[in-house]
């Protein structure tokens, strides 16, 4: 099976077409290895210096993340990753933490606020019986402790729920989301905002294609534009996409990240000044690496890898999905998806 189309079984495998939503409730606070801790106070967050502070929601957990494999997971589900985390002083080389965010847990996608708040966004199984899930985890104190909530997506149709959260913080602190969502049996990209990033209002289509686009990555450029790389349901490139107003995206071409002979797939992007880095992975490679992006059409590799495999016991020989955050410390957040070890 080719590499879209692992991505399109763990579309398609699961009940209702393996989309997601979050349910269930207990008042905990969680430590990053799953063990209880003592509640969160006083919530400080970040992400840049011209962005204005969200709406504080409730740092008191939904639930407790689940430990080890799901039984029966099916192939490319949250059942069968873990998320965990490393950090960097420059953006360019990440040293691990071997802290776990949760097990049956998969698609990081992280942003951080003004006053430092880590938000990072995943799917998630064991949350919710029978079903997957879209969850937030939130740190207040760089990483070391985390709350889980459920994401909350109101005015939703009878459409299966979202998932593969991709969000975008904008400066005047809304969270942009854009969310694969079942049209019939193939996928396409919605999109939602949040004023707190837990309580979303589902806008409308960002966008459709005839080839189904899902799993997306998105940004906004410094001259206003937004930028979509979606995964296809059956191709090896990925589809760009831009929009004025982070509502409606337009296809733009198909385009395929290649270092040497091997394809990656996008996964987040990163502005350091005039530089947009791109993370990439390959779940053959297992490793993470980097492109730099002049946009509509300039990819060039860096050299270097950002971070390589990992080890057992907390992960398997491939990473992928890395989500990357600048603090307001100056230093750098990474969360990175594994296959939890057999």
């Amino acid at each position: 099976m080719n590499t879209s189309m692992r991505f399109f079984a763990r579309f398609v495998n699961v009940p209702t077409i393996a989309l997601f939503c979050a349910s269930c409730t207990t008042n905990a606070t969680v430590s990053p290895d799953g063990s209880a801790a003592s509640a969160d106070t006083g919530a400080t967050v970040d992400a840049g210096k011209d962005a204005i502070a969200p709406d504080a929601p409730s740092f008191t957990s939904d639930f407790v993340p689940p430990t080890g494999r799901a039984t029966n997971a099916q192939p490319e589900t949250p059942g069968e990753f873990r998320i965990l985390t490393a950090t960097s002083t420059d953006g360019v080389t990440f040293t691990r933490t071997n802290k776990v965010i949760s097990d049956q847990a998969n698609v990081p996608n992280v942003v951080s606020t003004p006053d430092g708040t880590i938000y990072l966004y995943y799917e998630g199984s064991g949350i919710e019986s029978n079903k997957d899930t879209t969850a937030v985890a939130i740190s207040t104190d760089g990483g070391n402790n985390w709350v889980y909530k459920k994401l909350v997506i109101s005015a939703l149709d009878k459409q299966p729920t979202p998932s593969d959260p991709d969000i975008t913080l904008t400066a005047d602190g809304t969270f942009h989301a854009f969310l694969t969502q079942g049209i019939g049996n193939l996928p396409a990209i919605r999109w939602a905002t949040s004023t707190n990033g837990i309580d979303f209002t589902k806008g409308g289509m960002a966008f459709s294609h005839d080839k189904s686009p899902m799993d997306s990555q998105t940004f906004r450029d410094t001259d206003g534009t937004w930028w979509m790389h979606a995964l296809q349901v059956k191709g090896e490139a990925l589809l760009r996409a831009k929009s004025t107003d982070g509502q409606t995206f337009s296809f733009v071409e198909e385009v395929t990240p290649r270092i040497g002979n091997v394809n990656y797939f996008i996964s987040c992007a990163l502005r350091e000044g005039d530089t947009l880095r791109l993370f990439a992975f390959n779940p053959g490679e297992g490793v993470i690496k980097t492109f730099k992006y002049v946009p509509p059409s300039t990819l060039t590799a860096e050299d270097g890898t950002r971070l390589g495999n990992g080890s057992a016991p907390l992960e398997s020989s491939g990473i992928k999905d890395p989500a990357v955050t600048k603090l307001s410390n100056g230093t750098y957040f990474m969360a990175y998806a594994t296959k939890i070890p057999l």
